[in-house]
């Protein structure tokens, strides 16, 4: 268990978390999943989060660490993906797709930026 900001109480999800790195750090990518589901918690914001240091971004580090950990993520028995990232986050959104992400939502967030979900077959 761990607890967030808002002092609630969760469980810890299994996951990975693989670096970015082509000779200097670039960024980072995770997986986290409950073990026999493809479900999301609702404390989680999808199966995948990624981030690339600003002076990394637009040379497609990201979309090959989504590329990479697909197979890592069906390995753990997940048929299917759910990604998020901000409506307005177009180099996310395309990352994403690129990958053959499928927009299947959009989710209003408390703070008034919406989110858009995607799902990926595995």
């Amino acid at each position: 268990m761990f607890t967030q900001a808002s002092g609630r109480q969760v469980p810890r999800l299994p996951g990975f978390v693989f670096w970015l790195d082509d000779g200097d750090f670039c960024g980072a990518i995770n997986l986290r999943y409950v073990a026999g589901s493809d479900a999301v918690p609702d404390y989680v914001s999808g199966h995948i989060g990624y981030a690339v240091v600003p002076w990394k971004r637009r040379r497609g580090y990201a979309t090959r660490a989504l590329g990479l950990i697909l197979p890592v993520a069906s390995g753990v028995g997940l048929q299917r993906l759910e990604i998020t990232c901000d409506y307005d986050n177009a180099p996310s959104r395309r990352v994403i797709e690129k990958n053959g992400g499928i927009l299947t939502a959009t989710r209003p967030q408390p703070e008034g930026k919406a989110k858009l979900v995607f799902r990926i077959d595995l």
